[in-house]
């Protein structure tokens, strides 16, 4: 993997509106539901809470990075997806007439998320959902490094995933969770320089609200690159002897 660089962040989650609020844990009760202002009118109204997390989390990352959410570049990862609205689905055709809402059949699909931030941006440019297991923020982070590579673009990199709800739920308590990262090809003004994804690392450890959730395996990099630590740094969780990991570096970013 060619090094790119890590030119912004967005973050959203209960009781963090941003991705400070969640490194320095500066929990807010009132924080209940993103803002995902990018989202106007009824493309609002109709969105799923996942859609506007994940929406929230984009935006945030294009202002850090002083980049356009008009014209960037994406890649979006979701393990569970529009499981709920899917859900959802299931239980209407099996009551009454059985009659599917159109709404909930566009919005079950996993590149939800997408659809909405580019309709609402007006963005034409190339755009990617990924889904996964454990493997995922490294899948994901290939993805989003090639495509702004490739292209010579900023690239913003969006995960967004809930609890699982019942029948499928699994123990433990999760959050609702979005991150997203802005890469480019170029190190002016970026956090931090990425490279050498490959399966060399240690697992990690859950991290603590989290739970099952796959995507949370991006916190540590986040953390690491904000608190300016150069490093390897463990991108999967599970029993493993060698997962994905990442190398960042600071000093020449």
């Amino acid at each position: 993997m060619s090094p790119v660089f890590v030119k912004g962040f967005g973050l959203w989650s209960l009781g963090f509106c941003d991705v400070m609020a969640w490194l320095t844990q500066n929990r807010d009760s009132t924080v209940l539901k993103p803002e995902a202002r990018l989202l106007k009118g009824a493309l609002k109204r109709r969105s799923s809470n996942v859609t506007r997390m994940a929406v929230e989390a984009y935006s945030q990352a294009a202002n850090d990075a002083g980049c356009s959410p008009n014209t960037a570049h994406s890649v979006w990862a979701t393990a569970h997806g529009e499981h709920e609205t899917a859900l959802r689905l299931f239980e209407t055709m099996h009551e009454g007439e059985g009659k599917v809402s159109p709404t909930n059949f566009h919005n079950s699909v996993h590149n939800s998320p997408s659809g909405y931030a580019s309709i609402s941006a007006k963005n034409t440019a190339p755009s990617t959902t990924l889904t996964g297991g454990s493997e995922l923020v490294a899948a994901a982070l290939i993805e989003a490094s090639c495509m702004a590579r490739s292209f010579n673009n900023d690239t913003i990199l969006v995960f967004a995933d809930e609890a699982l709800k019942p029948p499928f739920d699994l123990p433990g308590s999760e959050q609702p969770l979005a991150v997203a990262l802005c890469l480019g090809s170029e190190s002016n003004g970026s956090h931090a320089k990425i490279s050498g994804i490959r399966r060399d690392s240690a697992p990690l450890q859950p991290v603590e609200g989290f739970g099952h959730l796959h995507i949370s395996a991006i916190l540590p990099l986040v953390e690491q690159i904000l608190k300016k630590r150069s490093g390897r740094v463990s991108l999967e969780f599970g029993e493993n002897e060698e997962v994905w990991g990442v190398d960042v570096d600071i000093e020449n970013s």
